[in-house]
């Protein structure tokens, strides 16, 4: 259908800089109508959990104005996660180059991989230790290598389903009950 629905997740507090990224990502892929869903809080602080607050959805939408990407604001809650999840192509996870944020451990690649749902993420050492270990190339370090990466993925049902049996190999060999 030449449409794409991605999902992100995570905290809006302090992640101007990745919404700014995702649109960034999401622009370049013209080909495609893009629908963005976002999971988070509908509270966007500037300082820890509590300062300097607004609506989450404004900040969205100041940075996706006259933008060809149309984004949805989901509230975080586990009734609704999986299902909007699931309802997603595939989902990103760009990290801004902060050497705070590129330290994130690969917990949120685990758990959508849990989910089925094949994830483009940035080029960080835990995104990329786990990737190379499931045999598949989906980490970016450049704005093209997110749009060739986004554009292979939507265009072929064979190198999602290959990513995902990758990943669900993984998870069930280092993050099942037993494993743990």
């Amino acid at each position: 259908k030449k449409e794409l629905n991605i999902l992100w997740e995570g905290l809006s507090h302090g992640n101007r800089k990745i919404f700014k990224m995702l649109k960034h990502i999401l622009e370049s892929i013209p080909e495609y109508k893009i629908k963005l869903h976002i999971i988070t809080d509908l509270k966007y602080c500037k300082v820890g959990s509590s300062y300097f607050c607004s609506s989450t959805y404004n900040i969205l939408k100041q940075i996706f104005k006259k933008s060809r990407v149309n984004f949805h604001l989901y509230d975080w809650d586990k009734v609704t996660f999986s299902a909007i999840a699931s309802s997603c192509d595939f989902a990103v996870l760009p990290i801004p180059n902060d050497p705070i944020m590129m330290m994130k451990p690969e917990n949120k690649l685990l758990l959508l991989w849990s989910m089925g749902l094949p994830v483009i993420t940035s080029n960080t050492k835990s995104y990329s230790r786990v990737m190379h270990k499931i045999h598949q190339d989906y980490s970016c370090n450049t704005p093209d290598e997110w749009r060739d990466k986004i554009i292979k993925l939507a265009e072929s049902q064979k190198y999602r389903a290959n990513y995902i049996k990758s990943a669900s190999s993984y998870i069930n060999e280092y993050c099942s009950t037993e494993a743990i």
